[in-house]
């Protein structure tokens, strides 16, 4: 397993919850190596939304593999081996999104950072989506549109909000072709529908981007 990017941690019922977008292995790194990028080498590497439970208090079991995770509307399974525990992962969303397809680039609601949590919002079907996925549900919704590139996707709440998704999603997104403009994309938080864009001139040439960052001041 190798991992860029964690989406949460917290703790739950003597459990500690672990979220990330993991990969099988670590041939990703070869893989955005320059030479075989340049060379017109396409990544093959798939990454999801995982999840692990590793349990905090430990008892030797006579079955070496039965499960010690206790916490409800998970899969996620750990046991334990000769006294090391062994933690077996969950994909955090269960319908319709096919394998080949990846995601990357996390974020979620940051107050809940460190705490249980519903929502992520993550880049998928290879870069060119944006989804967003309930981690409680195992569903998810997605924004795409043709020749179009979001970046990193940036929660932010509603003022006075009291529903974790209250608030809209904002993703600076880059098109290909000479006559579609760059745009901020701006998503309803809980719905996931596009509220409205700001369109960049044609004439002004914006790169992709990776990380976002909103500041209300």
């Amino acid at each position: 397993m190798f991992v860029f990017h964690h989406i949460n941690a917290y703790e739950k019922d003597n459990h500690l919850v672990i979220d990330l977008i993991g990969y099988d292995n670590i041939n990703i790194i070869k893989e955005l190596y320059m030479d075989d990028l340049q060379a017109g080498i396409t990544p093959k590497s798939v990454a999801k939304p995982w999840r692990y439970v590793l349990p905090l208090t430990i008892e030797q079991k006579d079955d070496p593999e039965e499960n010690l995770v206790t916490l409800d509307n998970t899969s996620a399974s750990a046991v334990c081996v000769e006294g090391q525990i062994h933690c077996r992962h969950e994909l955090l969303h269960q319908d319709g999104e096919p394998d080949s397809q990846t995601s990357e680039l996390p974020t979620i609601n940051y107050a809940r950072n460190g705490k249980e949590y519903r929502y992520v919002y993550h880049i998928g079907n290879n870069f060119n989506s944006i989804m967003k996925t309930d981690v409680e549900k195992k569903t998810f919704k997605k924004w795409e549109e043709d020749d179009a590139y979001p970046s990193e996707a940036v929660f932010v709440a509603k003022p006075g909000a009291t529903k974790e998704d209250e608030g809209v999603v904002l993703s600076s997104v880059m098109t290909v072709g000479e006559e579609k403009p760059s745009f901020l994309l701006i998503l309803d938080g809980e719905t996931f529908e596009e509220i409205a864009r700001a369109e960049i001139p044609i004439t002004v040439h914006v790169s992709i981007g990776i990380h976002g960052l909103f500041k209300r001041e």
